[in-house]
């Protein structure tokens, strides 16, 4: 909510400016990834492997008028719309997959969707917050362009909520300033909307940057202006949250409950993963430089720069002229307590992201369980970079009021500001490069690049303040932001797309590629890995081809099915196109890695597997349970003595990803053992009765059988199903279409503060 002290009024430009600076962004970030937009460069290591498949998965269910519940192709079957990274359950993913389709072409269009929007939102929060459309325009070009961006291009779950913040923080600062609940329950939506497709952490955390925001609106206003209550924050917040809540809930209550027995990495986290996995390294704030310095860590001989600093995680530039600018803030206005609120929360961000370099990340381990979940902590740097560009913001409009008055004291403090972030960063740039025994592979236009943005911001703010020509301003900076845009991405290409044999893969992908979501006509028939042509590594590129495998990259890990998969005799068991098992004799065990074990020991003994069943209840507790317990005296013993189960035949009457319905015979009253994954969500009816689903051999899933004949029906129906979506699809229709009504009446003096 800004004061008079903090959004004074400037002319208004007119909706052609606010146009412009918005087209102009577009342009110049998909005029810079061209080479995405020709599809001569593609998505890059966890965006080629990971988050291109799963979109063409999505896709695929969309055009075939579905969302995605069931993955049956990837590792033995997987609860993908659980895992809300993946954009599932997303209006935004699906409907944009329902456009462009399954194609690795459809997903680079997802891919620049999400790129460009979250900074079209800072167009937006600019015009919100009072700053020109040239200012709003150069802000947006630093963030576009910024370490975030370059080194999380292959993170679609990461773009995916932050674009949505700038929005969600402009809904949330009009309902503040006006004690409106529509843009409350707004803001709320756009909250939940941004966690729909995004990595859980920042889905949390775009949360507590807003409460943030809006707690230091109250605590931090300035002396002349007006604040809101401390009753109008809490209201705010509490329609908001409720709102963005009932908007994510269908992923979250999935990933809660679906995951229980399916994977051992929904726990809390190790205290040492959750603070050091991942963080950022002190030397890596040296980024802030220059775009080319996270790419030193890709050469061999410099791989121990900035450990355990990942490349994508280690780069915190924002560009030349927001970080000058994000200074000016301060300098011009030291006395705004707000300017320094956010100050102290982008530090305070910084401090978390180094884990354990600094106490607070284990001092949130230890203080908040909630925190025990999140591993990453460099992920979170992102927080303070927006803080710093909304300060920008802020900047240019001190600017923009001191135009028509060179003799503005600003005009100065813009050269000293700029003078001294530009020797800071010549330091920390010769400190970096000194340091490393590989120059990287562009290391002569890396110079330019910091000979041209930085000295070049001190040249044209001194020669403003020289010349009294102040007008133009928007004109050398935006062009300055321009060219230090431009060559950013030609400086952190490397970690941004791919353009050698992945392309050659997706080429091939793409010919190959089936739409067709009925696995029936191939039976139970399951690889061990995708096909060697794809790669050589675990990836889930087997999605475009609709092949079922076993091994894959997967997030909702599991350390049985990882240990199972990499024994020839129990990775037989579920691979082929024979993979029903029948006992008469089973052991019943909790899922322990004794009990593991011993089945490990004793199918690789006898050379088949046995068979080995746990209570539902006892598989739900899967991720409670410490590796290498030991489990009940007498479980070990058991699973020691089993015979080995017999393969059986079966067939297959129907096999969808929510269905898989069997005949089989079987010789004796007993256990069937199907190798398709276990999760709370699978019903089954045997002969028409229902049937209690078990989990078998740890993965697996198990039901009782008869002899002679049985009609096996096993249908996936997770909780909440389809009711959650319904509300959250519902919300945000009601919230859109009420936010439609009310743009399209017409309003009074309503300023941008209020708007």
């Amino acid at each position: 909510m800004p004061t008079r002290s903090e959004a004074p009024d400037l002319p208004d430009r007119g909706r052609r400016a606010w146009f412009i600076a918005a087209v102009a962004v577009a342009a110049v970030l998909l005029g810079a990834n061209f080479r995405l937009l020709d599809g001569s460069a593609g998505p890059k290591w966890d965006g080629d492997d990971f988050f291109a498949p799963y979109f063409t998965l999505v896709a695929d269910h969309a055009r075939a008028g579905r969302l995605l519940l069931w993955d049956p192709w990837t590792s033995g079957g997987a609860p993908d719309f659980a895992d809300p990274q993946l954009g599932t359950f997303s209006p935004l993913t699906v409907f944009v997959g329902a456009i462009v389709g399954g194609s690795e072409a459809g997903f680079r269009a997802y891919w620049m969707l999400l790129w460009l929007t979250g900074p079209l939102g800072f167009v937006v929060l600019a015009r919100h917050l009072g700053a020109p459309a040239w200012g709003a325009a150069v802000v947006a070009l630093g963030f576009a362009f910024s370490g975030f961006y370059t080194g999380h291009a292959e993170h679609t779950s990461l773009l995916y909520p932050i674009a949505g913040l700038p929005f969600v923080l402009w809904r949330l600062d009009v309902a503040l300033a006006s004690g409106r609940r529509r843009p409350a329950v707004e803001a709320g939506a756009l909250w939940g909307l941004s966690a729909l497709g995004a990595y859980p952490l920042l889905a949390v955390l775009n949360a507590v940057f807003a409460a943030l925001w809006a707690f230091g609106r109250w605590a931090c206003p300035d002396s002349d202006g007006a604040r809101p209550s401390l009753g109008t924050v809490a209201r705010v917040m509490a329609v908001g949250g409720a709102t963005g809540v009932l908007v994510l809930a269908p992923p979250y209550v999935g990933l809660l409950r679906e995951t229980r027995g399916y994977s051992d990495r929904v726990g809390p986290l190790p205290r040492e993963v959750a603070v050091e996995s991942n963080a950022l390294h002190p030397g890596a704030l040296a980024t802030a430089a220059s775009p080319y310095l996270s790419v030193l860590q890709l050469p061999r001989p410099n791989r121990g720069l900035w450990t355990p600093t990942d490349v994508s995680t280690a780069s915190v530039y924002l560009g030349a002229t927001v970080t000058a600018l994000a200074g000016l803030a301060l300098a011009a206005r030291p006395a705004a307590r707000w300017r320094w609120w956010l100050v102290g929360v982008g530090l305070a961000v910084l401090v978390y992201a180094l884990g354990r370099h600094l106490p607070l990340r284990g001092w949130l381990y230890d203080l908040l369980p909630a925190t025990r979940y999140f591993r990453h902590p460099g992920f979170v740097r992102v927080y303070a970079m927006v803080a710093a560009s909304i300060l920008a913001l802020l900047a240019t409009r001190d600017l923009e009021a001191a135009i028509r008055d060179p003799a503005a004291p600003i005009w100065g403090r813009f050269v000293a500001t700029a003078a001294a972030a530009a020797v800071l960063a010549g330091v920390a740039y010769a400190a970096v490069v000194a340091r490393v025994a590989d120059p990287g592979p562009t290391p002569r236009l890396a110079t330019l690049h910091l000979a041209l943005v930085w000295p070049g911001l001190v040249a044209v703010a001194a020669w403003l303040w020289l010349t009294a020509r102040t007008p133009l301003l928007p004109v050398l900076v935006g062009g300055l932001a321009l060219v230090d845009a431009a060559l950013t991405l030609s400086l952190a290409a490397p970690t941004v797309y791919e353009t050698g044999r992945p392309r050659r893969v997706w080429a091939l992908l793409d010919a190959e590629r089936s739409p067709r979501l009925d696995l029936t006509p191939h039976g139970l028939r399951r690889e061990l890995r995708p096909p060697r042509w794809i790669g050589g590594q675990p990836t889930n590129k087997n999605l475009p081809l609709k092949l079922a495998t076993l091994e894959n990259f997967v997030a909702l890990a599991n350390r049985f099915h990882r240990e199972l998969a990499g024994r020839p005799v129990l990775a037989g068991m579920a691979t082929g196109a024979e993979r029903l098992w029948y006992a008469r004799e089973v052991a019943t065990t909790a899922p322990t890695d004794a009990a593991f074990a011993a089945f490990v020991a004793r199918s690789e003994a006898i050379g088949a597997p046995v068979l080995v069943v746990h209570p539902p209840p006892a598989m739900a507790r899967i991720a409670d349970v410490q590796p290498g317990a030991a489990g009940p005296d007498g479980e070990a013993a058991a699973v020691a003595r089993l015979g080995g189960a017999e393969r059986v035949g079966a067939e297959v009457r129907r096999y969808t990803p929510d269905r898989l319905e069997l005949a089989v015979r079987c010789p004796g009253p007993g256990w069937l053992l199907v190798t398709d994954r276990w999760a709370p969500g699978w019903q089954a009816t045997v002969n028409g009765a229902p049937a209690e689903v078990w989990g078998g051999d740890f993965v697996f899933r198990a039901v009782r059988v008869e002899a002679g004949s049985n009609e096996v029906r096993f249908t996936y129906r997770p909780v909440g199903w389809p009711a959650l979506v319904i509300v959250s699809w519902g919300t945000l229709l009601a919230v859109g279409a009420i936010a439609g009504i009310a743009a399209g009446r017409p309003r009074g003096g309503v300023g941008n503060a209020t708007a």
